[in-house]
């Protein structure tokens, strides 16, 4: 008996054990399709991720994590998975033109109510539908109309809401109640502010909650006391933070509360470092104004002008280094560069030279910015009087250069920039010692007929050899190669561009153009080896599709030199593998304003899901001309890094619209529709209304005259100039003209032309058969890839390698 007691005694603790087990642990015993069924839709959406990622060849899988993803309210990736690999998301279909309607009503300043929408109704059991409750609420925030924004906002159900958006739901509530709340909302702000840094995994979110507890405590609206310090315990915690202008706002408004207090030194010491934090960000501007205020206060003119002695008050301010360069810079960019000059003339002399000078060449700058002349020729005179180091010297050569070049007094200029350069060129913050030859050269290019090449390998090997940081390093070495090889300095040639080739890593690291710079750079150096080495290929007979070419950067380089091979691109969804992130429900939600802080960074702007995102929203709400240059600008910044992702953007960098009428007028003429599209690319953005100040029309950008001519000559219809703007009519005169080009090269069949011919063609077309024969005669012996470089006008230039690269992709993208 007393055996069968303990028997019974085990069985039933093990019994209450596997029960309590269960209850901890049953959640993980569930499978995924399990969890999705008893509204575990979270743990569910994990589940999936793991069975897609083990199991990447089952389209199934990939199907449901992307309906769980929807479900939860991640429509960003669950679009992305949708678009791109085809995944089969029924909950994201029947939302899709719901978020799409959402997007074109907030374009044009309307409070769309989403949630009221039949597809959405039919998900109110599912999170997404208090994703869909936020997206509404937050607009109404945009809009200014915080009291909608309130009653929206706290009608979710937090539990329900996806753990990313969370603290941001916490944040815009705290701010609704602080803007349109009762006393006992209000109360609450500071709990719910408090709960967003302790929660938020982001830092640049939980800077914006330290904020706004700052902005909080400093208004007459906070019921509590003591405002004022803990408004200054909050400045403390941002000073530790990478807040960026959450930081410069909140010293900025703290350092007024102290100028309206009388506390000069307190409220200057705060202006400063924020105008310091980003003079050219937009809350620069409110920063800069506030060092002025300060400054006109402390400093007043009655205590004299420039060399009058400090003031012996308390109120004595300390100029950091740095900051008179800061405080020009938010002048200049803001618009108010005139009260800068107009305050730190007044001041007196600083204590160092190095302030002195610093000053001297802020003054500059905002002289500068207004156009006077008069006053920075004065400047520079007293600065010589004054013996002024060559460096600060310089500066000023160089600012007064480049008002000497806007207003068009192109000799004053030039030598304005050599005496910079010879004095070491600007400082780094303007572009480094290299900056004054090169924009010596530039002027040269564009102005001396001819170029006198000796002077220009001088002024470019100045720049190549002074300082490999600066900006125009790079400029100067694509600029030198070409003219090297056409002067027969070829070894000169080849050893620059090994080097450039065998050092981007370093050159990355160490220059002010960073990886994308070097990388291009690089790019610019293997196209001259091959070219050196004689193996450049007729890429006129290159056809085929993007597998063929794995570019890195996209650029004229690259694709002219053959390709450049990059680490290869992933055939599986990488975000499958990554953590969601609240961007990629921001993205998904529409919230343009919201995603767009992470597409242009954060730490996010590598994600596959954002860069997809950011395109799929523009399309509603932006035209065709702009969405295909920011499709351009992502596939040559080098960040794509999976293959489905790389011929989606093609695809939307590279349109093909009109697509009958170019079919039309590419067969009619015998020349390629590739080049037709890369014409129009470039030419209009495909705008039909394109009008240029030449007065050039249409999608292939043609002059009256060249229509007449083709009226006379080349049988174009007569009521051709007439209707010119229309896009059939346009896109075949511009074929008819590319056509007659081709004829005066002495190709009769276009589609059969080598790469000098198109060159030629390409060039010819923007600035006229005359104009290119001139340059040809100018440069005898340059071949037509040699010529592209040598063109002494910067938008033929740039006009001849652009169309060039667009032919290439357009030949690569068309079908075989």
């Amino acid at each position: 008996m007393r055996e069968l007691k303990l028997v019974l005694t085990i069985l039933l603790a093990a019994a209450a054990l596997c029960v309590l087990i269960i209850a901890v642990f049953w959640r993980a015993l569930l499978t995924p399709e399990q969890k999705l069924r008893y509204g575990l839709t979270f743990a569910a959406a994990e589940g999936f991720a793991r069975r897609a990622r083990a199991h990447p060849d089952n389209a199934r899988f990939l199907n449901d994590y992307a309906d769980a993803l929807a479900r939860e309210g991640n429509l960003g990736r669950a679009a992305y998975l949708h678009g791109l690999y085809g995944a089969q998301c029924p909950t994201y279909g029947a939302l899709k033109e719901v978020i799409s309607h959402s997007l074109e009503a907030a374009g044009r300043g309307e409070v769309d109510v989403v949630t009221k929408d039949p597809a959405a109704q039919a998900l109110k059991d599912e999170p997404v539908y208090q994703a869909l409750k936020y997206l509404e609420g937050y607009r109404h925030a945009l809009l200014g109309d915080w009291t909608s924004a309130k009653t929206l906002l706290s009608g979710i159900e937090e539990r329900e809401l996806a753990p990313p958006l969370r603290p941001y739901f916490r944040y815009y509530l705290a701010r609704s109640y602080r803007k349109a709340g009762t006393p006992r909302e209000r109360s609450r702000v500071v709990r719910l502010l408090n709960s967003v840094i302790k929660d938020s995994d982001d830092l640049g979110l939980r800077a914006r909650a330290h904020y706004n507890l700052l902005a909080w405590y400093l208004s007459p609206d906070y019921p509590g006391g003591g405002g004022l310090d803990r408004a200054r315990e909050q400045r403390v915690t941002l000073s530790l933070l990478p807040a960026g202008w959450p930081m410069q706002k909140a010293y900025t408004e703290l350092g007024a509360v102290y100028l309206k207090l009388g506390k000069l030194r307190d409220a200057w010491n705060l202006a400063a470092q924020a105008v310091m934090l980003g003079p050219e960000d937009p809350p620069g501007k409110a920063a800069g104004e506030l060092c002025l205020d300060v400054l006109t206060q402390a400093v007043p003119a009655a205590q004299g002008g420039q060399g009058s002695a400090p003031p012996s008050s308390s109120a004595a301010l300390e100029y950091p280094p740095g900051l008179f360069t800061a405080l020009a810079r938010a002048g200049e960019k803001h618009g108010f560069a005139a009260r800068v000059a107009a305050v730190l003339g007044k001041l007196p002399n600083p204590p160092s030279v190095e302030l002195n000078e610093e000053l001297r060449v802020a003054l500059a700058v905002c002289y500068r910015a207004n156009g006077n002349a008069k006053a920075l020729l004065a400047l520079m005179a007293d600065a010589n009087l004054r013996g002024m180091s060559d460096s600060a010297l310089a500066r000023m050569y160089f600012e007064y250069a480049q008002l000497l070049e806007a207003q068009g007094r192109i000799s004053e200029a030039l030598g304005y920039y050599r005496s910079s350069g010879k004095l070491g060129g600007p400082a780094a913050w303007r572009g480094g010692g290299g900056e004054a030859y090169y924009r010596c050269y530039a002027l040269l290019k564009r102005t001396q007929q001819p170029l006198d090449l000796t002077a220009a390998v001088a002024l470019l090997k100045s720049v190549v050899d002074a300082q490999r940081t600066s900006e125009s390093y790079p400029k100067a070495v694509e600029e030198l190669l070409p003219i090297l090889i056409y002067r027969g300095d070829r070894d000169a040639a080849r050893k620059l561009a090994q080097y450039v080739v065998d050092n981007e890593a370093a050159l990355a690291a160490g220059g002010s153009y960073g990886v994308e710079g070097a990388g291009q750079l690089a790019a610019v150096g293997r196209f001259w080896l091959t070219y050196l080495g004689g193996s450049l290929s007729d890429a006129a007979k290159v056809r085929g599709n993007a597998d063929r070419f794995h570019c890195r950067y996209w650029s004229y380089y690259e694709l002219a030199g053959g390709g450049d091979t990059q680490p290869g691109l992933a055939a599986f969804p990488l975000a499958v593998s990554l953590p969601e992130t609240a961007s990629e429900y921001f993205a998904g939600l529409g919230l343009g304003t919201t995603a767009d802080d992470f597409y242009e960074g954060n730490g996010a702007s590598d994600d596959p899901v954002l860069m997809y995102m950011s395109l799929a929203n523009s399309a509603a709400t932006k035209p065709l001309s702009s969405r295909q240059w920011e499709a351009t600008e992502l596939l040559e910044s080098g960040r794509i890094h999976e293959r489905a992702l790389l011929e989606h953007v093609l695809a939307e960098a590279y349109p093909r619209p009109y697509a009958e009428d170019v079919r039309r007028a590419a067969g009619q003429y015998g020349v390629p529709a590739a080049l037709i599209y890369a014409v129009m690319k470039k030419e209009s953005s495909f705008k039909e209304d394109s009008t240029s100040p030449a007065g050039a029309q249409g999608l292939m950008q043609l002059m009256p005259g060249t229509v007449r001519w083709l009226i006379s000559n080349y049988g174009a219809p007569p009521d051709s100039l007439a209707r010119l703007r229309e896009p059939s009519v346009n896109i075949s005169l511009g074929a008819a003209y590319l056509r007659s080009l081709f004829a005066q090269v002495g190709q009769s069949d276009p589609l059969r032309a080598g790469d000098a011919q198109l060159r030629t063609v390409i060039l010819s077309y923007n600035s006229g058969p005359g104009n290119y024969r001139a340059w040809a005669q100018r440069y005898s012996g340059a071949d037509a890839a040699l010529l592209t470089e040598l063109i002494p006008n910067e938008e033929n230039e740039e006009f001849g390698k652009k169309v060039w690269k667009y032919w290439r992709v357009y030949s690569m993208l068309q079908e075989p």
